[in-house]
């Protein structure tokens, strides 16, 4: 049992000995490296994340899979460091159209009751003339439909326009996720601390190394 003892004693000093002794330079320059591909994944995901906000948009201009673009975005800033755009997705595209189905099923309430102009897009068009917001046009229209129209009962000119809120998303990446990035960043840790842990060390076993080999590799 003591000779077992010993070769464990023997193993281990050993492995403990050539941390103990290997550069701490080569660990701080491991750190640096690792730094870098963290710096380099961060940026990556950030630029992905930013591609993938404008395959949103572009799907929401163009009637697109808006939400299918959407969902992809969404799993992607939360599955990732540094991902987030810094502005929220609005679907201005989505809900012009939501809001046109709207005007468009009461014009044909108006036109039921003998109303044959098409108010509402009047409406719209005098609105896009003033240069009004495209994400404020739709509430343009509808205001501007009740403020012009006198002759006509007023809650047969009302509408309930889409909730705007419900068009507009706003994700933010974790604060840490175990994703290249991540990894990166924390194996520069595990280096940068190993480091200092190995100049301590070694300032302390300075005058103990004669002894300890003696007891553990010559015994």
């Amino acid at each position: 049992m003591k000779r077992v003892g010993r070769a464990i004693k023997h193993y281990f000093y050993t492995k403990f000995r050539r941390y103990a002794l290997w550069p701490t330079w080569r660990l701080f320059f491991t750190s640096l490296l690792f730094l870098l591909a963290g710096l380099f994944f961060l940026r990556s995901n950030n630029l992905t994340a930013l591609d993938k906000y404008r395959e949103v948009l572009k799907a929401d201009k163009n009637s697109g899979s808006v939400y299918e673009k959407l969902d992809d975005l969404q799993k992607f800033t939360f599955g990732h460091l540094n991902s987030d755009v810094g502005r929220p997705v609005e679907l201005v595209g989505t809900y012009q159209r939501d809001s046109q189905k709207i005007f468009t099923s009461a014009q044909s309430v108006l036109t039921e009751d003998g109303q044959k102009p098409d108010i509402y897009l009047q409406a719209q068009k005098t609105c896009e003339a003033k240069g009004i917001p495209i994400t404020a046009r739709a509430q343009c229209a509808a205001d501007y439909v009740l403020d012009n129209n006198p002759d006509i009962e007023q809650d047969k000119l009302k509408v309930k326009l889409p909730d705007k809120a419900l068009y507009s998303f706003e994700f933010t990446s974790p604060r840490w996720v175990w994703d290249p990035a991540g990894i990166s960043l924390a194996l520069s840790l595990i280096f940068f601390c190993g480091a200092i842990f190995r100049m301590i060390l070694a300032r302390y076993l300075r005058r103990r190394w004669s002894r300890w080999d003696d007891k553990y590799l010559r015994s």
